[in-house]
């Protein structure tokens, strides 16, 4: 940030992105000298990333390179940006939207025509319940049974295929939940469309809709978000009770609980006045109220179960803190690999934002990637799991832009969208 009282806000932006790129390859080098002198093959360790890429997600396939689909999805982006009309829409942008998510999913056929791609493993785990019933009741006393994916998440998302079973009514669900989401994320940004057209610059939020739920905690995490700036005793009720049902999908939930946290802590005399104490007592009324609920009324105690999915977690992988040498790869591989899945377009969290209220989102963000990154419960693969905060990210890029001139827009645009596109076709995703 210092340096752009020295320059241009466009050369701080490409000093931004030249200084996180050097800090991603000398990652990789001390990542690979580590991995060729170390017998350790679990964690971070996986096939898919000992290469010259990591942390970057996915196997590599670049001597397969298909220069043919560069050439499209570059044109496809080039024909976006010459029509101007489909800024002035929101319905124009979410098919747009929409349309690239598809044209990168057939890439990889598989992504569309498997019936949950990466997340398949889940269909092994509903042949070990009879019914929801019996799924909630039993689901944490069966869960060291279940599948990879199973053992170490909540029973959120398997009840969510014991009711479409193996069609694609599923994929039908989750349209309508990414649709809303982004609706939400639109409402919440005061209905600025270059932050949603700032959305098809980040690889990982077109890449990952069909490989896993993330449509999920993208909507959970815009409820949050919308109902945090309500600032009123029933919304914060409100608040609670998304927060648990986000955990009863996925646990992944707590990032989103960690980001609210800093977003109110950037203000530390309203965080301990007592209105907001009012109002957090509010949130864990609703947070307390929907644990009984599902505890005593629907048996199924989310508390056992997040306890039983880091035992299965760390037994899958490794213990978070069993040697510094691989805390600190596996930490800063974190950060990286959301960076990596971001973009270009996340050096803008480094330059200082044109209005109070981003300019505290975009500090948020920093703080909370790196508190996250460095907790020592993550493997990488952060771009996906951390997917739902990807919009704001979209949110303080399309401020920065604003900023730039016409060809400077034109240039990291275009940059931006052959990074996607190299992204997406130099890995091998669905894995």
């Amino acid at each position: 940030m210092l340096v752009r009282k020295f320059t241009t806000p466009f050369i701080a932006f490409l000093l931004s992105i030249s200084m996180l790129s050097l800090v991603v390859i000398l990652w990789q080098k001390l990542y690979l000298i580590y991995h060729d002198s170390a017998d350790f093959n679990g964690d971070i360790f996986r096939h898919f990333f000992y290469s010259n890429l990591a942390p970057a997600y996915g196997i590599d396939k670049f001597d397969t390179f298909n220069y043919q689909w560069l050439t499209g999805i570059v044109a496809a982006y080039a024909v976006f940006l010459m029509i101007e009309r489909w800024l002035n829409s929101f319905a124009y942008l979410v098919l747009v939207i929409l349309g690239f998510i598809l044209l990168l999913g057939t890439t990889e056929p598989l992504r569309i025509t498997h019936n949950l791609a990466h997340f398949g493993t889940f269909l092994e785990d509903i042949n070990a319940f009879n019914s929801i019933s019996d799924l909630l009741h039993s689901y944490v006393s069966k869960q060291n049974l279940l599948s990879v994916h199973g053992a170490h998440y909540p029973p959120g998302i398997l009840m969510l295929l014991m009711i479409f079973g193996t069609s694609y009514g599923y994929k039908v669900f989750l349209l309508l939940i990414f649709t809303l989401a982004l609706y939400l994320f639109y409402v919440y940004i005061e209905k600025k469309k270059e932050a949603l057209a700032a959305l098809l610059f980040l690889p990982a939020f077109l890449i990952f809709p069909t490989l896993d739920f993330v449509a999920l905690p993208f909507l959970f995490f815009m409820l949050l978000l919308i109902l945090e700036k309500q600032s009123t005793h029933f919304a914060y009720t409100l608040l609670g009770i998304v927060f648990f049902i986000w955990s009863f999908f996925s646990f992944i939930s707590f990032v989103g609980g960690v980001y609210i946290l800093i977003y109110q802590l950037m203000n530390v005399k309203s965080f301990f006045s007592k209105r907001n104490f009012k109002l957090y007592l509010s949130a864990c009324i609703g947070f307390g109220s929907s644990y009984i609920l599902f505890n005593y009324v629907l048996g199924i105690d989310l508390f056992d179960c997040f306890s039983q999915s880091i035992q299965n977690n760390v037994s899958l992988n490794s213990s978070p803190f069993d040697s510094i040498a691989r805390y600190l790869i596996r930490s800063s591989g974190n950060f990286l690999s959301f960076v990596l899945g971001a973009g270009i377009l996340f050096g803008s969290l480094f330059l200082k934002a044109s209005t109070e209220t981003i300019n505290r989102h975009r500090i948020t963000m920093l703080f909370t990637l790196l508190l996250l990154s460095f907790s020592g419960l993550f493997y990488m693969e952060t771009d996906r799991v951390w997917y739902c905060f990807l919009p704001i990210i979209a949110w303080v890029a399309s401020d920065m832009i604003t900023t730039f001139s016409t060809t400077q827009k034109i240039i990291l645009l275009s940059l931006s969208a052959i990074y996607l596109a190299v992204v997406e076709l130099g890995f091998q995703l669905y894995t």
